[in-house]
């Protein structure tokens, strides 16, 4: 998703489809967790027609993108590895913030 070109007209339809189909996926399989998803993620999956127009937001959703991937790969790296019988710890949150969108 993240690689798609949001450029071209044909581009951000293309994008704004496979976000429904997203959002359903989030909505249904990880509605449990949907509530605890950054703010910073729904700007994100919105705002395609702004990143194509605008250098300096794309660059701040981006990086707040990475850093929110890098956070989630990490707590599931944490997960595998745990032992069996070691309860799981909560986290404060949900990823490091560089500042709201």
């Amino acid at each position: 998703m993240r690689q798609r070109p949001i450029e071209t007209k044909e581009g951000r339809e293309a994008w704004y489809f496979e976000i429904q189909q997203f959002r359903v996926k989030l909505g249904t399989t990880y509605a449990s967790i949907y509530d605890s998803l950054p703010h910073e993620l729904e700007h994100y999956l919105d705002d395609a027609d702004i990143r194509a127009k605008d250098a300096g937001y794309r660059k701040k959703q981006e990086e707040f993108m990475d850093d929110f991937l890098d956070f989630i790969s990490a707590e599931i790296r944490k997960e595998v590895l745990k032992e069996p019988n070691q309860a799981s710890e909560p986290t404060s949150g949900l990823a490091p913030g560089r500042g709201s969108l």
